[in-house]
């Protein structure tokens, strides 16, 4: 195969799996929503049951659209990694980061899918959670998820489970956060 049949090879492989991406988010933006409306009702619940002098009700009224933004990718996350593969159908474990098969074209649409895809986490957890308020506490959170993520994959069979993917999450909450810390302090 010549480098330009390759090329296209590897376009035509990229327009397959952005339309696939296409096809997830259809599904994945109403499920979405109905967590957005399910934790809307749950913070309208604690505000009016809850006495309003308590800590909580102080937290989810100064917090609540970032608390509802990350839900929503919670659960589009969650769609896109776990649900929209079938279970039983793939536990491979990729030791080695940044080897993917079909080049180095896939090796970095993946890597940068896998970093873009976590850079809304590193923006909405430290707004959430105040206490992760430093890189490091940003880099631990973001491992830890993602790292559960790959496990879930692997339990459940439903993809593969690759050291680049946590790798390149973690990188994409760290940018996430530090693009946060730099517009806050503008």
């Amino acid at each position: 195969m010549t480098k330009e049949q390759l090329f296209h090879a590897h376009l035509k492989q990229i327009w397959l799996n952005s339309g696939a991406l296409l096809k997830t988010l259809l599904v994945a933006i109403p499920v979405g929503i109905v967590v957005l409306a399910i934790l809307w009702g749950i913070i309208k619940l604690i505000e009016k049951k809850a006495p309003q002098e308590s800590r909580i009700v102080t937290i989810i009224k100064e917090r609540k659209g970032w608390i509802l933004g990350l839900g929503f990718y919670i659960s589009l996350i969650i769609q896109i990694v776990i649900f929209s593969r079938p279970f039983g159908s793939t536990r491979t474990v990729n030791w080695i980061p940044f080897q993917v098969p079909g080049g180095d074209y896939l090796i970095v649409l993946y890597s940068l899918a896998n970093a873009i895809i976590f850079i809304p986490f590193g923006m909405l957890v430290p707004k959430v959670f105040h206490s992760v308020n430093t890189i490091g506490k940003m880099i631990l959170v973001a491992l830890i998820t993602s790292v559960c993520i790959e496990l879930i994959q692997y339990a459940l069979a439903c993809g593969y489970s690759e050291v680049e993917d946590v790798i390149m999450n973690v990188a994409g909450g760290v940018i996430g956060y530090v693009f946060v810390a730099k517009c806050m302090k503008i």
